[in-house]
């Protein structure tokens, strides 16, 4: 019996193992790649959501609330963590390969300055202009003066993660809509 965890519960299936002289198959593991204790991907896709907002800890009480059934942190960590790496991998190699794809060359960059851990967002500031009787012309509130300045933002993990992944679906979902397409 193999245990498969769905958004429905855990449910248990026997996988049978099928033999003939000089070959043998379990369908189960070799083509439908469920395997003991093994999780669909709409549970995956949870524990993922739920595992990027918050600690991974928060991500099983949050899936319990939900799905009505535990399911370990550890596989919460594991999913969020390997769907982060399978995005970071998809796109690192979505990003290298898609110039020779388009017949141009690869051209070198000496240096390249990336920053993702913060920026600075420009700001205006109105601020009414002291000591004047001026109004504007169509409401008549008293005119201001515009302060230019920057404010400095950072990118959390999580939003980092979070737009990784929506990347990594994104590409995902048009690979299986040129699928389709093909089909």
């Amino acid at each position: 019996m193999v245990t498969f965890n769905t958004i429905f519960g855990k449910i248990e299936i026997k996988s049978p193992y099928l033999w003939t002289q000089g070959a043998s198959s379990k369908p189960l593991i070799d083509e439908m790649k469920i395997t003991h204790q093994s999780r669909s991907e709409a549970v995956n896709r949870a524990l993922v959501d739920f595992g990027i907002e918050d600690s991974f800890a928060r991500a099983a009480e949050r899936f319990k609330e939900h799905y009505h059934y535990d399911i370990g942190v550890s596989a919460a960590a594991r999913s969020t963590k390997n769907t982060a790496e399978k995005a970071m991998t998809f796109l690192e190699n979505k990003l290298s390969n898609s110039l020779p794809e388009q017949g141009q060359e690869k051209k070198s960059v000496d240096k390249m300055l990336v920053e993702l851990d913060g920026c600075e967002i420009r700001t205006a500031q109105l601020i009414p202009i002291e000591n004047s009787e001026e109004t504007t012309p169509v409401y008549g509130n008293p005119k201001k003066n515009k302060t230019m300045g920057t404010k400095f933002s950072w990118i959390h993990r999580y939003q980092l993660v979070t737009i990784i992944l929506m990347l990594y679906f994104l590409k995902l979902f048009q690979a299986v809509q040129e699928y389709k397409v093909r089909s």
